[in-house]
């Protein structure tokens, strides 16, 4: 696996695509005192982005890009990896999580929003798609519930157990209930499910 790099580039090399931006509003105010701290010659942790051969998109450090910008710095610190924009769009929807600017609510919210709207992202269980966040998987159920007219639960789910990702049945049940039961669940020590792709969530 190709390891990241961290280089320089100017920051007009970099794709900005919003698709990957999981915060609910850039922050002017925020750019400005990035900007500030740039200009005088302040050290920020590098952004990270990825690149697909063709271009460099941008996954984190949405403020200090544009920051950069604002500054007039001719190139910026980057953290390269190998990448496409969907890559670039999943990490940053986890982006910010335990560093950098305090995520509000509404940039949570966006976060997860940004994978159910995605027709693979969509089918992974509540809690994959939380962990990818950074947020509680409740969160992913009230959001998927408004998002399907109050239906919490699909009838398949796309999970991954031993880095093996397979579709998992669901039954049906009421709203009332806090979650679906797994109907084709294997019995200890036995395993019935047949793997319908051997590939990394990551991939």
């Amino acid at each position: 696996m190709t390891k990241p790099i961290t280089k320089k580039l100017a920051p007009s090399a970099i794709t900005a695509d919003p698709r990957a931006q999981a915060r609910a509003t850039m922050q002017e105010s925020v750019v400005a005192d990035y900007a500030e701290l740039l200009a005088s010659g302040v050290a920020m942790p590098p952004l990270i982005a990825f690149d697909d051969g063709d271009k460099v998109w941008l996954a984190d450090g949405f403020h200090r890009h544009a920051a950069a910008i604002e500054a007039g710095l001719e190139e910026i610190a980057v953290e390269v990896r190998p990448g496409s924009l969907r890559d670039a769009i999943l990490h940053g929807a986890g982006a910010n999580a335990a560093h950098g600017l305090r995520r509000t609510h509404d940039d949570k919210r966006a976060a997860v929003s940004m994978l159910l709207a995605d027709d693979e992202w969509a089918r992974w269980a509540d809690r994959e798609i939380a962990r990818r966040c950074g947020v509680h998987h409740e969160l992913v159920g009230r959001l998927r519930a408004e998002a399907s007219g109050g239906n919490r639960q699909m009838d398949t789910r796309t999970v991954e157990r031993g880095g093996v990702v397979f579709e998992q049945r669901l039954r049906s049940i009421p709203k009332d209930e806090p979650d679906a039961v797994d109907i084709d669940a294997p019995a200890p020590g036995v395993s019935n499910v047949v793997p319908l792709v051997h590939r990394s969530l990551t991939a």
